[in-house]
Formats: structure tokens, sequence, C-alpha cells
């Protein structure tokens, strides 16, 4: 039995895109590690949109997308929701390091607004989130969207 110490308390706050509030952290055993590695992660955002216009085309049809680039992933989450749509369907896409040849990697296709998707561990490289109004008619729906972010050096 041992103990592990961080010098200084761990504890960061910080969004995806800022680096201002990163820390080197000592750890100190009372025993001895060889060969010890860590990996810190952590979330970032999260992004939330709301009220987003959605047309309806057909139930067979993604109406809205959005494409973001991930590089040294831990975790991507995606929720809707919608007051004014009764069944939204959503999609998780990965299109590879350039954004060329997507293919579908999660789905929620539940019988209301309300889903959610996540992936560990994203491969590095451009996702897209499809949006289907399967129910129609036209309408408004939110989407939150939250992606971890993990150190490059993760086994």
């Amino acid at each position: 039995m041992g103990t592990l110490e961080a010098t200084p308390a761990v504890e960061i706050d910080t969004y995806v895109d800022v680096d201002a509030n990163a820390e080197v952290v000592d750890m100190t055993s009372s025993l001895a590690l060889s060969g010890l590695q860590v990996a810190a992660f952590g979330l970032g955002g999260p992004e939330t949109m709301n009220n987003i216009p959605l047309n309806f085309v057909s139930s067979n049809s993604i109406e809205w997308t959005q494409s973001f680039a991930v590089q040294n992933g831990a975790k991507i989450e995606v929720w809707t929701s919608s007051s004014t749509i009764s069944d939204i369907d959503l999609y998780l896409f990965y299109c590879g390091s350039t954004g060329a040849g997507c293919s579908q990697v999660a789905a929620s296709t539940t019988g209301t607004a309300n889903e959610y998707v996540s992936v560990i561990k994203p491969a590095d490289g451009i996702w897209l989130i499809g949006i289907n109004n399967w129910s129609g008619p036209a309408g408004t729906f939110n989407l939150t969207k939250k992606v971890a972010y993990r150190e490059p050096t993760w086994p």
C-alpha cells in the first residue's frame, strides 16, 4: 500500500481551444512505480446551439449537417432535442483526414427528438453530424456537442 501525491492539486477549468490554464503537475509516489505511464484527458466545451432551423424533405434525407475536426480525441458526445418537431434522427459520420468518403459510425433513431450518440477514442480527422427531420413539419432543434481531448501519448 502506498500513496500518490499530485503537486499542485489538480483542478483545471478550461475549454477545448484554450491552453492558458494548462499546468505541469509533479507526481510523487511512496512506492517504486517503474514504467508508470499516465494519460490526461478532459471534456471540452460543451458547444450548444439552440433553435436551429430544420426543413422537412423526407424521412430518408439528412436536412442538416455540421462538420468538425478532431485531433487526439478521447470521446465525442452529441445530444439533440426539439419542442417543434416530434421525431428527429441523429447520425455521426467519420470522413477521414481530408473530409472525403464519410462512413456512418453512430446513430440514434428513437421515436422522439431526444437523441444521443457517443464515440470512444475517435480517430483523428473530420467528423460530420447529420440530422434527419424524420416526422416533419419544418421546425427547430437544439444540439449539444462535447469533445473530450487526451494528451497525444495515449497508449
